[in-house]
């Protein structure tokens, strides 16, 4: 049974590794399926949004902490793509629309990161041991 749960994941990451670098270049939105079927064995396991680390109880004071050193480290990355000369060109739109593709994306694989962190981190369907 061990073996069998560890499928799941293993699946999940070998669709990954297969949309980043092979299917995305011929099937761009295919990546939709990831986390469709990810959202079904969720469903099938009963699992809230909340069981699987999703919530907004504590986005205040996270930003608060948080936000400082992300905006710096932004800026930092900034600065150096434009010493470096790094940096693309590309128009308000284009940015946009980069942006509008990638955070389903992104969301969809912090998704991933934490439903199968919070599943397994609490022994459903097996534990991870610390060693």
């Amino acid at each position: 049974m061990r073996k069998l749960a560890l499928l799941e994941p293993l699946l999940v990451f070998g669709l990954i590794v297969a949309y980043i670098w092979k299917l995305r270049f011929v099937h761009p939105t295919c990546w939709i399926a990831i986390p469709a079927l990810m959202i079904f064995s969720h469903l099938l396991r009963h699992e809230s949004p909340r069981a699987l680390g999703f919530q907004l109880h504590n986005l205040p004071g996270t930003l608060s902490e948080l936000g400082p050193m992300l905006i710096l480290i932004a800026l930092l990355l900034l600065s150096a793509g434009m010493v470096l000369r790094t940096l693309r060109q590309f128009g308000f739109e284009d940015a946009l629309f980069a942006l509008a593709a990638y955070l389903p994306w992104g969301l969809s694989q912090q998704y991933a990161l934490n439903g199968y962190k919070s599943r397994y981190s609490r022994g459903h369907p097996m534990r991870f041991s610390r060693s």
